[in-house]
């Protein structure tokens, strides 16, 4: 199935977008990929059962769902229409998904809006009640580092939901060396998702149609 390829082909943009998450524009890039990969495996997935059905068509040839299902009828092949019924329920439930429009905007329009958070993390190893939000400091800053005080665990990230600003104070000394700073990315209507999150969940459900079909038509004979 050449429709586990290109789910591969997904994946592997996936990697990109977590590898690229901090550079806008090459995030932005690699997101155009990955939405077309992810559209193009029901596509794929088409041709590959055209050929195991015998409906007459090649992959050299232009076609649309309703030449295989007329194909199918034609020739009584009952396993081509059930695949294609089944097929036909999962580009609906696929098209319900915001990624797929994105996937056109991308391609028709230009690149879909993205919100970028900065949040400053705190090894779990640090012994300290508090997490810290450091702002951007304007070029050439040379004073000590003034920060936002937030009353949560360890190892969790300042700005999360449910924690209260206590105040400011500058960056205690035991947490110097242990803070890092990661950005999250979000699309407007998943305000509340990391993007790569919602595309990670994207993948996965795709796997698993594409592991359905393997199972339930491929390797029947």
């Amino acid at each position: 199935m050449e429709a586990k390829k290109k789910l591969n082909e997904t994946y592997y943009f996936l990697n990109a977008l977590k590898v690229n998450k901090e550079r806008p524009d090459e995030f932005d890039y690699n997101l155009s990929a990955f939405l077309a990969a992810l559209r193009g495996i029901l596509d794929v997935m088409l041709y590959d059962f055209a050929e195991k059905y015998q409906l007459g068509f090649t992959r050299d040839d232009r076609f649309t769902f309703r030449n295989l299902k007329g194909s199918a009828k034609r020739q009584n092949k009952i396993d081509a229409l059930q695949f294609l019924k089944w097929w036909s329920s999962q580009l609906d439930y696929f098209r319900k998904n915001p990624l797929y429009a994105k996937r056109n905007i991308i391609v028709h329009r230009g690149y879909p809006p993205t919100t970028r958070v900065h949040r400053l993390y705190i090894s779990d190893a640090v012994t300290l009640s508090s997490s810290f939000y450091i702002p951007q400091q304007p070029a050439g800053f040379q004073g000590e580092p003034q920060v936002s005080e937030f009353a949560i665990s360890p190892g969790s990230s300042a700005g999360s939901q449910g924690v209260s600003n206590i105040g400011s104070s500058a960056i205690p000394p035991s947490a110097i060396g242990q803070i890092e700073t990661k950005v999250e990315v979000s699309f407007p209507d998943f305000p509340h998702q990391d993007a790569l999150d919602v595309c990670q969940q994207a993948c996965s459900n795709m796997k698993t149609i594409v592991e359905y079909a393997k199972k339930n038509f491929w390797i029947k004979p």
